[in-house]
């Protein structure tokens, strides 16, 4: 485990926990803090994820208070996550969950409250406190939930209102299998979601204030390198197809003009090579499942699909071979990405209680 523990131990055991990762805070930390307490909170946990010494004493004003973890250095939101989700499941054995909240002021105390309460009477279910955004909310950030919130939809098939939001509440049955994922920064927050979506978790989408201070300068957030990484999951996709595409035109091209000029053989040869690598790129590198390989009928099903529209487009729209198949092969990257996305490569469910997921 990183990190070192300060301040109180887990003695005032909630029922849900709060979880605080902190980077460079100010005093809205402490006094977030106060709130709660004031609010009958108990069983906050801060992680103090290597910041400068200037913060020190806004940690200090923690001392009895909270539990404070520390890295000794700088990790990330999503280093500070796991640390944080390791410490409720290790020291906390009571807790039937933890809701997670910024600690730059910009979550009020009383959506922290609403999103503890809607944990409480649905335990089974990921709570995410989802923003508006009005004209008022800076562009970057308007445009930046924009995007992925269409791309999300696009990956998953749900409609997260606000997909990067900080503020969650969490069942610890989620935990252990939150605490595999990879990305150390803000693109751990995606993998979570994308996480619990592809594996049909409920996910319950709670209103809370939209709240940005000084025009949001203060947050960590970069907003082309992190915006990468929160999108990395869909590229993934999107250059396993490219590849596989690449593969496949290339070994329909020789066979076809160097060994038989059929369609059908030739797609038979540039398939078998081609679904092969894309298969196992996107089951162990996009979707990361866990799933038995696939029936090969699913794979001669897309093959005939394949044949039949470079057929029909080659014939009755007069379009050349090549042509053909690349639109056909287009169509085709539609329907394979939601039929991979829904039915092939889904995530085995979590399990209750916290269980670890079986290997």
């Amino acid at each position: 485990m990183t990190g070192s523990e300060i301040g109180i131990k887990a003695k005032e055991e909630p029922g849900i926990a709060v979880l605080i990762p902190a980077y460079n805070p100010d005093a809205a930390l402490p006094e977030l803090v106060d709130r709660l307490r004031t609010a009958g909170v108990t069983g906050m946990v801060v992680i103090d994820d290597g910041s400068q010494a200037g913060s020190a004493p806004f940690f200090d004003r923690l001392k009895g208070k909270a539990v404070l973890l520390r890295h000794p250095a700088n990790l990330g939101k999503g280093a500070a996550l796991r640390t944080g989700f390791r410490h409720v499941l290790e020291a906390m054995p009571g807790a039937s969950g933890l809701v997670t909240a910024d600690a730059d002021g910009q979550h009020a105390v009383d959506d922290i409250l609403r999103i503890r309460d809607a944990l409480a009477g649905s335990p089974d279910r990921l709570i995410l406190g989802v923003r508006s955004f009005p004209a008022s909310i800076p562009l970057r950030s308007r445009f930046g939930n924009l995007v992925t919130r269409r791309l999300f939809q696009l990956m998953t098939g749900r409609d997260v209102r606000d997909t990067q939001t900080g503020l969650r509440g969490i069942p610890r049955r989620m935990l252990p299998a939150f605490l595999e994922l990879k990305g150390d920064r803000y693109e751990y927050e995606m993998n979570m979601l994308v996480t619990a979506v592809l594996g049909r978790s409920p996910v319950e989408q709670v209103g809370i204030a939209t709240i940005y201070i000084d025009q949001n300068r203060a947050s960590s957030f970069r907003p082309l390198v992190d915006s990468a990484r929160i999108y990395f999951l869909f590229l993934k996709f999107v250059l396993s197809s490219l590849l596989a595409f690449a593969i496949d035109t290339l070994v329909f091209l020789l066979v076809y003009y160097l060994l038989v000029r059929s369609p059908l053989v030739g797609i038979l040869c540039s398939r078998a090579v081609s679904a092969l690598v894309n298969f196992l790129v996107n089951r162990n590198l996009v979707f990361g499942s866990r799933k038995g390989y696939v029936p090969s009928g699913l794979q001669y099903g897309g093959l005939l699909a394949a044949y039949g529209l470079i057929k029909l487009l080659s014939s009755v729209c007069g379009l050349g071979i090549v042509a053909a198949k690349i639109i056909a092969e287009t169509l085709l990257f539609i329907v394979s990405y939601l039929v991979q996305r829904d039915f092939i490569f889904t995530r085995e469910a979590f399990p209750a209680d916290g269980a670890q997921r079986p290997a």
